[in-house]
């Protein structure tokens, strides 16, 4: 087996190329060939890109703004992007969930819309131009992407929101890209919020440290007993902490303030404790996670 890695600031995910030279052979049209158009090649030369360089980008869909997260984003005026790749060792390919532990037995990859079969196709598609043209590529379509969400939410009256990794843990938010100067996506756009959920303590520590851009909020996901005293630990600083409930969500969980995540996905909208704790955002259990007995979904 072929493998080689792809870096990013947080850690190196090893590709498994035979399965990528496999996967291209089947599927051949993965292989785009659309050029940029006009005001995309202008708008990425505003931001610093060399006009020469964009006629070797291959351009492709990134975000999608239709799924039941981003319905209800819009219902609090918030027009939502958000990127689903194949997580964790699924598409063979890679492994982009580096923490995936309790987790990888519910993985919400195959919740709702997301369990039919186009739906799985697309996002394998999406892993695979990932894992071919490399980081830097793939940050500048959802560049591009996010300017046309923008531009739709400026028409709407909308604000936007971004989550780039919808179903990965790969930090690309934090990425620098390097043909626009090192900014990372949300120093491009800094009027956008951007959100994730992380499993890495050191990435969320960063957060808390205010190492990142002010319109950058990332929440903590609890794994269980994998991940309880990171996730103590992360409460205690201030920061919250997502954590899955059977049936009802309790007053409180590992002694601080239950939220419900339940009403929309923009974390960043969540209260702001004003006390020395965090809060834990409360998530009810959906899917195959009803019936998991394995520390990742509590019982209140």
């Amino acid at each position: 087996m072929i493998t080689n890695t792809i870096a990013t600031t947080t850690y190196a995910f090893r590709v498994n190329f035979e399965a990528l030279a496999a996967y291209e052979a089947e599927n051949p049209k993965a292989l785009v060939s659309k050029r940029l158009s006009r005001s995309e090649h202008a708008f990425l030369v505003s931001k610093g890109f060399n006009p020469y360089e964009t006629l070797r980008i291959q351009r492709f869909p990134v975000l999608g703004t239709s799924s039941a997260k981003t319905e209800k984003g819009e219902a609090m005026s918030y027009l939502t992007g958000i990127c689903y790749l194949l997580p964790e060792k699924e598409s063979g390919f890679t492994n982009l969930c580096a923490w995936a532990k309790n987790c990888r037995a519910l993985c919400l990859n195959t919740s709702g819309r997301g369990a039919f079969t186009s739906v799985q196709k697309a996002r394998r598609r999406k892993t695979f131009r990932l894992c071919k043209y490399g980081i830097e590529v793939f940050l500048l379509n959802a560049v591009l992407d996010v300017r046309k969400i923008v531009k739709r939410a400026e028409k709407q009256g909308f604000k936007v929101a971004i989550r780039l990794d919808g179903t990965s843990d790969l930090g690309l938010v934090n990425e620098p890209i390097e043909t626009l100067g090192g900014r990372t996506i949300a120093e491009v756009f800094p009027s956008v919020s951007f959100y994730e959920y992380t499993k890495g303590a050191r990435r969320m520590h960063s957060f808390l440290d205010r190492e990142m851009p002010d319109n950058v909020h990332f929440t903590f996901s609890f794994d269980g007993e994998t991940n309880r005293f990171a996730s103590e630990m992360i409460l205690k600083r201030g920061g919250n902490v997502a954590a899955c409930f059977e049936k009802v969500l309790p007053e409180t969980f590992m002694g601080v303030r239950v939220l419900d995540g339940d009403k929309s996905d923009l974390r960043f909208l969540d209260a702001i404790s004003h006390l020395s704790t965090g809060y834990v955002v409360g998530l009810k259990a959906k899917g195959k996670a009803k019936t998991l007995r394995n520390g990742f979904v509590q019982i209140a």
